[in-house]
């Protein structure tokens, strides 16, 4: 019998240590990246929108401008007018008169373009062929203004007139009782693009 055992122990199979229980892993969902979408969109649309703004508050676009003055007393005889010549003003671009007159009687005041003072003045100091201006005040002994042009006129010379003389074309203009004295201040801006 203990033959038998021994034949029995040599049979049985090697030590095979017990199988823990399965281990289940938890089922863990996909990683959703749509925050990391969000957070990429957001960045894009603040390089658009708030790096602009950021721009245009420390360079500001605002109306750069070349500004010329003239500032005379001027005498004008009775039947004759002054011309002062703004040259080469276009749309947007500011005229800015202050007249006041000294001595003598009312005056008439006009922004005209050049074919617009030929027309009036060119042919001779008394006769007018046609009369149009951009502005016009009649008849005044002071004028504060500021004229905006307002419309596209390309590169031409624009003058601002001080008339002393009655034309005929004009029915509320100023009729001399002889000469003036006009204290003028004229300034031109021309305005252009960036500071």
């Amino acid at each position: 019998m203990v033959a038998s055992r021994q034949l029995h122990n040599t049979t049985q199979s090697p030590y095979v240590p017990p199988v823990p229980p399965p281990y289940y892993y938890p089922i863990r969902p996909k990683k959703d990246k749509t925050w990391i979408i969000v957070i990429v969109i957001i960045a894009v649309l603040g390089l658009l929108f708030i790096a602009p703004t950021v721009f245009f508050l420390f360079f500001p676009f605002s109306e750069t401008a070349h500004i010329t003055e003239f500032s005379e007393d001027v005498a004008i005889s009775e039947g004759g007018h002054f011309k002062y010549a703004c040259e080469y003003l276009s749309k947007g671009d500011k005229i800015q008169i202050s007249m006041t007159v000294t001595e003598g009687g009312p005056v008439d005041v006009y922004i005209m373009q050049n074919d617009q003072y030929e027309g009036a003045y060119e042919v001779s100091n008394t006769s007018v062929i046609s009369f149009s201006a951009l502005f016009k005040k009649e008849n005044i002994t002071k004028l504060n203004e500021t004229y905006c042009l307002n419309k596209s006129i390309g590169w031409r010379e624009i003058y601002v007139v001080i008339d002393n003389r009655d034309t005929p074309l004009t029915l509320n203009d100023a009729t001399p009782t002889g000469s003036v004295l006009v204290k003028t201040e004229i300034k031109t801006i021309e305005i252009y693009g960036w500071d």
